[in-house]
């Protein structure tokens, strides 16, 4: 199979977005990009302190 043969996959929310008739999401903005990314982040340190409370509390 070539390349123009392969079929293109749209990303999820492009998907989602027609699925639902509205429009297709525009991409982020560096700042926007920058936020989620710090969001992101924070949502990982939570739950990785999470996990260490739990695997130190007595059973």
């Amino acid at each position: 199979m070539t390349d123009q043969q392969q079929p293109t996959r749209l990303p999820a929310s492009v998907r989602w977005a027609r699925i639902l008739g509205i429009p297709d999401p525009k991409p982020f903005t560096p700042e926007e990009e920058a936020a989620y990314q710090r969001w992101m982040d924070d949502g990982d340190a939570q739950v990785e302190a999470m996990v260490r409370r739990r695997q130190q509390s007595p059973a």
